[in-house]
């Protein structure tokens, strides 16, 4: 009976924290909130995080509260210091429950994610649960974002795999790792990636379905080109080199910074693209992995894609 007691309370019972940071979206964060209010199970919790919205945002969220008085319980927290990883790191704080989950405030969430994440974490043991998401273009059109899983930094380091949107992460593991950089403003979920996969969780990954309606815009946190972001893609660049360590991951940094350099290029920026890649060419690096990274410039430079998939092959 005892044992009964101890198993229920430790698989049946695992909870989930979802955190919601908002600042200023307002013009899709009335659609964020309804898609939390029509999911068919909510989470134990939901801690939507003030990052110095504006008081329209601000009664949205009083009525929201209200509506959900019954179905799940809302936390509001507020984060003075300005940025995505502070506020995300202030509804960490403040959660309860076992696992947690990020989710930006101008997407809108699918139905039966919830419901699907509570049978996942209660049926199978991991630090690192990882879904595929829907990625909506400013065309209009759907891009399901399956790049595929690995247990290897490197991986994450090309491909990028693990997002904000596609992890639910054990809080005590997540906590371990350090949280999030808040010294990152740009590819702040690239780099938690990276750190997380360096600490060895145990990862489930769910390609059978895709979920949520993820918005990229110019006005999104990662913006719409690489070149108006240039300062805090060398910024992270230079966080992310001073974390690793192994061959294969310093060899996979080389070659996104070529990627990124080639792209760069390919959106008429010449002049930053050149100041990237030489710089890389710069450091030390292996033989081989010097001319990888030349024919890798090149090719993502003309622009044709999937640069990083030839990458992991080496």
């Amino acid at each position: 009976m005892a044992y009964d007691i101890w198993y229920y309370l430790h698989t049946v019972m695992k909870s989930l924290s979802l955190i919601v940071p908002y600042y200023n979206r307002q013009e899709n964060f009335g659609k964020m909130l309804g898609s939390l209010q029509a999911m068919r199970e909510m989470p134990e919790e939901i801690i939507l995080v003030n990052n110095l919205a504006d008081d329209a945002m601000l009664r949205q969220v009083q009525c929201f509260r209200q509506d959900m008085i019954g179905r799940c319980e809302v936390k509001l927290e507020t984060c003075s210091h300005r940025g995505a990883c502070a506020a995300r790191n202030k509804g960490l704080a403040a959660a309860s429950c076992d696992y947690v989950y990020f989710f930006d405030s101008d997407d809108e969430m699918s139905p039966d994610f919830i419901e699907r994440v509570h049978a996942d974490i209660r049926n199978g043991e991991a630090e690192l649960f990882v879904y595929v998401t829907r990625i909506i273009g400013a065309d209009g059109g759907m891009h399901i974002r399956n790049y595929g899983c690995s247990p290897r930094p490197s991986y994450q380091i090309l491909s990028s795999f693990l997002t904000t949107q596609s992890m639910v992460i054990n809080k005590n593991f997540l906590l371990f790792a350090g949280g999030w950089n808040e010294d990152v403003d740009y590819w702040n979920d690239w780099e938690l990636g990276i750190r997380l996969l360096l600490h060895h969780p145990k990862i489930k990954y769910f390609a059978d379905k895709s979920f949520h309606k993820i918005y990229a815009h110019a006005n999104s946190i990662t913006g719409s080109s690489f070149s108006e972001r240039f300062e805090a893609i060398c910024h992270v660049f230079d966080i992310v080199s001073d974390e690793i360590d192994e061959d294969r991951d310093v060899d996979a940094l080389y070659y996104r910074k070529a990627i990124i350099a080639g792209k760069i290029k390919h959106e008429g920026r010449a002049d930053l693209a050149k100041q990237l890649f030489n710089v890389s060419l710069l450091q030390k690096q292996r033989i081989f992995c010097k001319y990888m990274s030349m024919f890798l410039y090149h090719y993502a430079a003309i622009g044709i894609p999937g640069a990083w998939k030839l990458a992991t092959k080496f």
